[in-house]
């Protein structure tokens, strides 16, 4: 098992979580986490690193927004939930055999409050969890800002897009530091992500 913390290409699998189309235009700053997300993903492909995608009740909620490419992307299974945990018996299906070796969990996705925090506090007993702080969002930003910091309360690692895409690699000597260069050359504009005072989170 890898330190606590500490994230690599090789022990990492990431989640998305429930980033439907019906969402789009009641989250807060959805675009900007769409545009986090798509970049996770992109490196994720790059550096092999599995994905795991939920879609809640998506009969109501509609399908994964298509600028993500979930369906394109060998390396992503996508799986339908009812629970607002991710943590159902067909997420540990697919993250069960994986799990011995891949014990860091990347999560990113919607809602902060609900779906996100449920999920980190079910996964965090049992594996390391690194909660995308660009790249998760709820309806209001009290909701989101609460839900980090209540998450940190219970261990769960709090970072940023770019963080998690060098820790993934470890150094430029990694096969796909020039790939992923290009991802990370123009830094993202997370708007009023980032609007709130240290003393929130």
């Amino acid at each position: 098992m890898a330190a606590k913390g500490i994230l690599r290409a090789s022990n990492a699998v990431m989640l998305l979580c429930d980033m439907q189309t019906k969402f789009v235009n009641h989250i807060q700053y959805f675009r900007d986490i769409a545009q986090a997300s798509k970049r996770l993903l992109d490196a994720s492909a790059i550096l092999e690193v599995p994905v795991i995608a939920s879609e809640h009740v998506s009969s109501s909620l509609g399908a994964t927004i298509p600028e993500l490419e979930i369906g394109s992307r060998k390396n992503v299974s996508v799986y339908e939930k009812n629970l607002f945990s991710m943590n159902t018996d067909e997420f540990k299906a697919l993250y069960k055999p994986m799990q011995a070796t891949r014990n860091a969990v990347i999560l990113m996705g919607i809602e902060s409050h609900v779906c996100v925090m449920q999920t980190a506090l079910d996964l965090v007993q049992h594996v390391d969890v690194h909660v995308v702080a660009d790249a998760v969002s709820s309806r209001t930003q009290h909701d989101r800002l609460f839900a980090l910091k209540r998450m940190r309360q219970s261990g769960v690692f709090i970072t940023t897009t770019e963080s998690v895409i060098f820790q993934l690699m470890g150094g430029a000597t990694h096969p796909g530091f020039k790939k992923i260069l290009p991802l990370v050359r123009t830094p993202l504009a997370p708007q009023g992500l980032a609007a709130a005072p240290p003393s929130a989170l």
